[in-house]
């Protein structure tokens, strides 16, 4: 007993600490021996940095260049300077004196790289209002902070771009503990299942993290204070943090407690002049463009005071996103109608016109192609009216939050009612009854089959009582890329094997006890479940472990590596499982009678524990919601290839495992066109910010 105390005790240690994996693949150290190994945290804490690093950069070179296309031909020039209202700004004696006069251009940021770089405490704050570039300001600089990060070689933190709205301060009083969770779930290929949690913290309690916090604004009133609050409690000495956050909304979340963000720099946006519009667009469109575009432009560039259809044009190409929606739904079209007497009343009226030409006029514009290099171009069409129903819908579910994670469609749609779920507890009854009772039926012709009942009906409520909680589940991941591991995963069956057969003789000797028959066939049996439950527990905890070359970075590939994960623990309990059926049934009744019994024994537990077992079900959960919600004409099915591409198409954008809408204009304007979403956001807040300062609106 002391020696299989020791054993539980050393397995319990190592299982618990588990070995880290540095960026080129070799192990990292995590500061517990294993296999005479000894793991440094330093060796691990620094793969994981380096693997941070590449990530983020892959990330955003894909996103920003080749799918929001920021970069096509050159971002918008619009201006920024240090915030004029000082009320929203901490004390100048706490900031860096060169930051207070600080201007530069969305084309240019090279002045506010190196103003951030310089302050003393890097801890920046961009407002404006709605629709007036500030993600995509976020963006950019997390660019330019990779890009200067890798060209000088320094160590400085790794900017990560989150979504605030996902953080709950009474879930989490500290940031750093949120957004330690936020990299553990976005970025899995960091550190081992077993570790990852505890890396990741050190990541960022050691400020090897830059927090770049998107859409303040998105938190209810109570729980922006609360944020602010929060940021200015948990934040150390040299905590450094990016925020973005709607002008009217950041002033009344730092004017209740009376204090600004402590040592943030704020900056904030002018409006874009007609005539940088216009420059822009020009540069923008192709040669051979419609003649009438030559006519907005010159409108556009007068000098004198504007009226009429050009002064709505003007007061819709003031802001990032209203330049974005004129070219994106005329760049191909004949944009007289923007100039017409009786065209559009008012900037409210011709925005409404554009977002419902948006969706038209991408479809039209990028063809389907199969071409696995050409990431912007979609891999099917759909009509503009079945994408704008689909994506109405997913925006009337969640109206209020900027991320539309996949895994929580069930959850967010109640897919998986108690019907459902009872459903598949009868079909697991009912597979299980009879695998039981087919076995029972070859071992004992003349017995009953009662205990074939009580079996299925365990296996049952046990999935029932399962598929219930599938909808909570988070994405889970195995590694697509095996070679050159195996030396963890012999470690890792021996481990395991130890354990079992420190179990299972034991339990064999009882069974010799109560009258098992041969004693020779019985030890056979015990050594063949052992190594099943070793291949099958120590494979599934290898095989979980990250893999620096093939990290997910896209919902896709999130949905991809959890769809591995289960289907692989689906196999690989049905085939070893099955396999050491065969040997046991053939030990005592023949290999005939094993083979079958072994058929139907590995069908029945794939289907049985290789579903229910481990914490990852998130792919299960999504694709009885995506199938259900298909049934009711609410969504496609398959469901993942339509929002990629969407993604493709410049409708939605990615941000580690979510997808977000391009703008939360254009959300808010899906879900009301729908009519299944809240009432729609007054559209003067997109340029000028005249609404009143509640309630949910578009994010810049």
């Amino acid at each position: 007993m002391n020696f299989l105390g020791r054993l539980l005790r050393r397995r319990t240690e190592v299982r618990d600490s588990g070995p880290a994996i540095a960026g080129n693949g070799a192990f990292a150290n995590s500061g517990v021996i294993l296999g005479g190994v000894h793991l440094d945290t330093a060796s691990a804490l620094s793969g994981a940095r380096r693997e941070l690093a590449e990530l983020v950069t892959r990330q955003w070179r894909q996103e920003a260049v080749d799918r929001l296309q920021l970069d096509d031909p050159d971002a918008i020039a619009v201006p920024w300077h240090t915030v004029t209202d000082r009320t929203l700004m901490d004390s100048a004696r706490n900031l860096t004196p060169s930051s207070l006069k600080l201007r530069f251009t969305g084309q240019n940021l090279d002045p506010l790289v190196t103003g951030f770089l310089r302050m003393t405490r890097r801890r920046l704050v961009i407002i404006g209002d709605a629709g007036s570039g500030k993600t995509t300001l976020a963006v950019q600089l997390v660019r330019k902070l990779l890009e200067r990060r890798a060209e000088d070689g320094a160590h400085d933190p790794i900017p990560v771009l989150l979504s605030v709205a996902d953080w709950d301060p009474t879930a989490f009083e500290r940031l750093n503990d949120w957004v330690a969770h936020r990299l553990a779930r976005d970025y899995p290929t960091l550190a081992p299942k077993a570790r990852r949690s505890a890396i990741c913290r050190k990541l960022v309690d050691q400020g090897h993290v830059l927090p770049v916090l998107d859409g303040l604004d998105e938190l209810p009133k109570p729980a922006r204070t609360a944020a602010v609050k929060a940021l200015n409690r948990s934040c150390a000495e040299d905590a450094r943090l990016i925020l973005t956050c709607r002008t009217a909304e950041y002033r009344q979340a730092v004017r209740k407690p009376g204090k600004p963000f402590t040592s943030a720099l704020v900056v904030e946006p002018d409006r874009l002049s007609p005539e940088a519009a216009a420059d822009y667009l020009d540069r923008c469109l192709r040669v051979d463009r419609e003649a009438s575009w030559e006519r907005v432009l010159d409108a556009l560039r007068t000098t004198g005071p504007l009226d009429g259809p050009a002064a709505v044009l003007a007061e819709v190409a003031a802001s990032p996103l209203g330049l974005w929606l004129l070219r994106t739904a005329y760049e191909d079209a004949d944009p007289a109608v923007l100039l017409a007497p009786d065209g559009f009343r008012d900037a409210d009226e011709l925005r409404r016109h554009l977002f419902d030409a948006l969706i038209p006029a991408v479809v039209e514009r990028r063809s389907p192609r199969a071409e696995p290099f050409d990431r912007t171009a979609p891999r099917r069409r759909h009509e503009p009216g079945d994408i704008a129903r689909w994506l109405g819908y997913l925006a009337s579910l969640t109206p209020d939050r900027p991320d539309l994670p996949w895994w929580g469609l069930a959850r967010a749609t109640g897919a998986l009612s108690p019907g459902v779920c009872a459903a598949f507890g009868v079909v697991v009854t009912v597979l299980s009854g009879l695998a039981l009772a087919t076995a029972s039926w070859l071992f004992f012709p003349s017995g009953n089959y009662l205990g074939s009942v009580v079996f299925g009906a365990s296996c049952g409520g046990a999935a029932w009582s399962g598929a219930r909680h599938w909808s909570d589940s988070v994405p889970g991941y195995a590694r697509r890329r095996v070679r050159g591991r195996f030396g963890k995963l012999v470690r890792a069956l021996l481990d395991h094997a130890a354990f079992a057969l420190a179990v299972g003789f034991p339990l064999g000797f009882l069974l010799y006890l109560v009258g098992v028959r041969p004693a020779d066939r019985l030890a056979a049996l015990v050594v063949a479940a052992a190594l099943a439950y070793a291949f099958t527990t120590g494979f599934m905890d290898w095989i979980e472990s990250p893999s620096a070359d093939d990290g997910p970075l896209t919902p896709l590939d999130h949905l991809a590596a959890d769809r591995r994960l289960e289907v692989l623990r689906a196999c690989v309990f049905g085939l070893t499982y099955g396999l050491t059926v065969v040997v046991g049934v053939g030990l005592f009744r023949g290999i005939g009678v094993g083979l079958l019994s072994g058929a139907i024994g590995g069908l029945g537990i794939a289907a049985t524990t290789g579903l229910l077992a481990g914490r990852h079900h998130a792919w299960l959960a999504f694709s009885a919601a995506t199938y259900r919600l298909s049934r009711q004409s609410r969504l496609p099915y398959p469901l993942m290839p339509f929002l990629d591409d969407a993604h493709r198409l410049g409708l939605l954008r990615a941000v580690g495992p979510v997808y977000q809408f391009r703008h939360q204009a254009l959300r808010h304007h899906l879900c009301t066109a729908c009519g299944g979403g809240p009432s729609p956001v007054p559209e003067e807040r997109v340029v000028s910010g005249r609404a009143p300062a509640d309630g949910a609106a578009d994010r810049g």
